[in-house]
Parts: structure tokens; C-alpha cells; sequence
């Protein structure tokens, strides 16, 4: 979604080096190699696409941009709180290896 909050596209599948073509439409591009967490948004192609979809639909504000592109910089992972708290709560383990920062959690999400 970059270039299109940038201004320089009015929708992600114009881009011309976005995967979006790929994975939210399905058209085939061999430098694309779709990724397990991608896998991971539906059981058939169509799933996946529409999954993907909707997660381009979502409007992330200025803040939540900020706080990926800096999670990412720093080789963090990053997850909204109400994400977080349902992963905590589903490990089977119960520990908790990552610690809540405002909206972001930092550290491992595995």
C-alpha cells in the first residue's frame, strides 16, 4: 500500500513491482513465490485472494504505519494489541514471549 499512500497510485495492482497482481488477483508472475504466511490466508487460491483483499482494504493510520516501519527496521515483529492478546492467550505453553507497547508488541511472534 505504499504507493498508493504516496499518492502515486490509486490502487496497489497498478504498481508495476507489487506483488498485489500476484496474490490478491492470482496472476501468475514467476518472480513471485508465495510465502507460508500467505499460504496460511485461505485453503483454496480464491480464499487467499479475497483474504488478502481485505487486508488491503484496511486503513492503517499514520501511527501504525510508523510503528511497522520502524518494527521492521529493527527486526521486530509488530501486531495490533487485540492480536496479541489472543496469541498470548492461545500458546500452549503459557509464556508470553513478547511484551505490549501501546498499540505494537516487539519481539518473537513464534
Amino acid at each position: 500500500m505504499n504507493p498508493v499512500r504516496a499518492g502515486m497510485m490509486t490502487h496497489p495492482g497498478d504498481y508495476p513491482w507489487s506483488s498485489y497482481r500476484a496474490n490478491g488477483r492470482g496472476n501468475a508472475d514467476g518472480l513471485i513465490v508465495p510465502h507460508e504466511l500467505y499460504q496460511n490466508l485461505g485453503r483454496t487460491n480464491e480464499e487467499r485472494q479475497a483474504t488478502y483483499w481485505q487486508l488491503c482494504q484496511a486503513q492503517l493510520t499514520n501511527a501504525d504505519v510508523a510503528a511497522i516501519r520502524n518494527a521492521t527496521n529493527k527486526g521486530w515483529g509488530w501486531a495490533i494489541a487485540a492480536f496479541a492478546r489472543r496469541w498470548r492467550h492461545s500458546r500452549s505453553d503459557g509464556q508470553c514471549r513478547c511484551h505490549e507497547t501501546g498499540r505494537n508488541v516487539r519481539g518473537k511472534l513464534n
